[in-house]
């Protein structure tokens, strides 16, 4: 049985990660081999993409009548958990004034335990304040279709904001269902496409795509 596995796109959506690294430390022959080849990709695709969008409500209307997908409940105790994560990081994004102070996570220390110790306890100092804020003032527009495999560990999801213009997603389950879902990432992306504009100005929308398609 293959083991289980996972990828997130978009810092929003997933788990917040900590990588500690050493400022000194030379990138190695296959990292260096990976840049190059990533930098190749980019033009690639940089020379192949073309006007032609879809909104948001297209997107989702194609996620479940072609791919299959199915919107999450939104009563549920999951989908309310992942909703209030996500409502927290745009609304910190939006009012970045109102994050907890950070200061003490540049710290030098050696502890690692300590820092986790602290960065959890920003995060719930920035959770608890997004909730002392009425969906009235803030909110978001948050919508996740999920679509199960044959296995009872395959499992795919997308996640759609409408307000931020946001996609994102993950999947878990055996290599080949996982790269079933990249290519519906990759079609999703295309097909929400950008605009004359987005490919002049390289916007954030353009960037997005074209990280989707070197992936």
């Amino acid at each position: 049985m293959e083991a289980d596995s996972n990828k997130f796109i978009g810092g929003a959506d997933g788990p917040t990660s900590i990588v500690f690294y050493n400022n000194s430390h030379k990138l190695s022959i296959s990292q260096r081999i990976q840049i190059t080849i990533n930098n190749l990709k980019r033009r690639y695709w940089a020379r192949r993409i073309v006007p032609g969008t879809h909104s948001l409500e297209e997107v989702e209307e194609l996620l479940s009548t072609k791919y299959g997908f199915t919107e999450v409940d939104v009563s549920g105790v999951e989908f309310m958990e992942e909703y209030q994560q996500m409502r927290t990081t745009f609304l910190l994004e939006d009012m970045p004034e109102l994050a907890a102070d950070s200061s003490y996570l540049s710290s030098t220390s050696d502890d690692v335990g300590t820092i986790i110790k602290n960065l959890e306890l920003k995060l719930q100092q920035e959770r608890m304040l997004a909730e002392s804020i009425p969906s009235e003032v803030y909110d978001i527009d948050f919508h996740k279709y999920i679509r199960r495999g044959k296995s009872q560990n395959d499992e795919m999801h997308i996640i759609i904001e409408r307000t931020h213009e946001y996609i994102g997603g993950g999947a878990g389950g055996s290599k080949r269902f996982i790269r079933e879902w990249k290519k519906i990432m990759k079609n999703t992306y295309l097909y929400y496409g950008v605009s004359e504009e987005d490919i002049k100005t390289k916007s954030q929308r353009y960037k997005e795509l074209l990280l989707e398609l070197i992936i």
